[in-house]
């Protein structure tokens, strides 16, 4: 699996969000697989709770940015743990254990890599469409652009409203972004 922790690394590290300046990862259900083969649920809350849920049994401990350092402390009965900021994107987040080259804690959210497979993901979603990047327009619908790595911003790149290719038109999106998008790809990319 590591070799597929240091593709992933390698193919995200430029579109990464940075810890300190994303609230990306809050509120959602993270899953980590431990060694024994097993998975754990990782949910960080605002304000600084972690619950961390083991076969339905749960741990409440504590999370911390430490600023200046993109890496943040976890600590419960069971882990007390300094991670540094590898990738994190909307269906992963990849921190490195402090002082240890070659051990990672890699988090997948649940809901967009459902067999929880950095492989098949790195397969499906980068080889064949670009990495996922969602969103929410004004009026609520779910965008979803599949960003081709290296490309510049999001232009020429593919724009799915709800699922499906958009048609041709402006959307306006609740980050303050407006979209041009032409036979399903994006002209140009505004601000409100």
């Amino acid at each position: 699996m590591k070799q597929y922790i240091i593709e992933a690394i390698s193919k995200f590290s430029e579109e990464s969000d940075r810890l300190e300046s994303s609230r990306k990862f809050i509120d959602k259900h993270w899953m980590h697989i431990t060694s024994s083969a097993g998975h754990e649920k990782f949910i960080f809350k605002k304000g600084g709770e972690l619950l961390i849920s083991r076969k339905g049994n749960v741990q409440i401990g504590t999370w911390e940015l430490l600023k200046g350092s993109n890496s943040m402390l976890i600590k419960s009965e069971s882990i007390n743990m300094l991670l540094n900021h590898r990738i994190l994107i909307d269906a992963m987040l990849i921190l490195q254990i402090d002082g240890r080259d070659d051990e990672f804690f890699v988090l997948m959210d649940e809901n967009l890599i459902p067999d929880l497979s950095i492989k098949s993901f790195l397969k499906n979603e980068i080889n064949h469409k670009g990495i996922p990047f969602h969103g929410k327009l004004i009026n609520g619908d779910r965008i979803t652009i599949y960003k081709k790595t290296g490309s510049a911003d999001f232009v020429g790149n593919k724009f799915y409203v709800n699922d499906v290719l958009s048609l041709d038109g402006l959307y306006f999106s609740q980050s303050g972004k407006i979209y041009s998008v032409k036979d399903g790809s994006i002209e140009v990319v505004g601000f409100v």
